[in-house]
């Protein structure tokens, strides 16, 4: 199940994005410890936690249009960042189920974004063979790099991914 972030959820959330992202070497844990904070994320758009009865079993943040998570999203699109799954509860569908909800809510109103656009460092293959499942198809030509003194992952290279999506709207 995927839902809103809720204040009872916040430590366990942040912990899990933290360890992830530092654990399997994509950033350090004084730039995890700096910038995937509560007031950040939030900040950056929608946190998204996927759980079962009891655990906290990933999140995802869907970036709000001109926020300071936002690194990619042109007019009609929707990006999304930060895409953690427990170690633990990989190979059970919860990425795919947090990334199907942030193209979900992305398709609807305010956003009614009609593409996905999401970025992913070069060693990140589990994520990119999840993004090819959930039709993602390659980018080239919107690829960048990133510099930061905290960054621990020998490539600052970021892959771009793109998804068509349909616009829902409400009457």
């Amino acid at each position: 199940m995927v839902r809103p972030c809720t204040d009872a959820d916040w430590d366990v959330a942040l912990s899990l994005v933290r360890r992830v992202y530092v654990q399997d070497g994509y950033t350090s844990a004084s730039r995890a410890t700096q910038a995937y904070t509560q007031q950040q994320l939030s900040a950056g758009g929608l946190v998204l936690v996927a759980h079962d009865t009891t655990t906290i079993l990933g999140i995802v943040v869907l970036v709000s249009s001109g926020s300071p998570l936002s690194q990619l999203a042109g007019e009609s699109e929707a990006e999304f960042r930060l895409l953690a799954v427990a170690p633990e509860s990989r190979g059970r569908g919860v990425g795919e189920r947090l990334v199907m909800e942030c193209i979900d809510r992305a398709s609807k109103p305010p956003q009614s974004a009609q593409r996905m656009i999401i970025c992913t460092q070069p060693s990140m293959k589990a994520a990119q063979r999840l993004y090819e499942r959930c039709g993602f198809v390659r980018l080239p030509d919107r690829d960048f790099s990133v510099s930061s003194s905290n960054q621990i992952n020998q490539s600052s290279q970021r892959l771009v991914y793109v998804k068509e999506i349909q616009t829902h709207t409400t009457h």
